[in-house]
């Protein structure tokens, strides 16, 4: 979230979407650090069942940042792969 505001910090406006039972403890964090970063514009923090907890999108009008730790997890998996080969026992 720091440095999203960072490049953010002159956006009109900043969403955070999280998971649905999060928002609250989120909201109060985003804005603590929104206004330690000198963020102005409009704070939106969504909550969506889809978003697992500990993951979330945070959007502004000319960009954005996505955190998928399942999507994240099958990216490294799919590197090691190649790299060590598929199907390779374990040592």
């Amino acid at each position: 979230m720091r440095e999203c505001l960072n490049h953010a910090r002159t956006a009109p406006h900043l969403v955070l979407r999280v998971n649905e039972a999060l928002v609250e403890p989120a909201e109060e964090l985003t804005r603590k650090l929104a206004a330690e970063h000198g963020f102005a514009g409009k704070l939106m923090v969504l909550g969506q069942a889809d978003i697992a907890p500990g993951d979330g999108r945070i959007e502004w009008a000319e960009g954005g940042f996505v955190l998928d730790s399942q999507q994240l997890s099958a990216l490294v998996e799919q590197a090691v792969a190649r790299v060590f080969g598929q199907g390779r026992a374990e040592p």
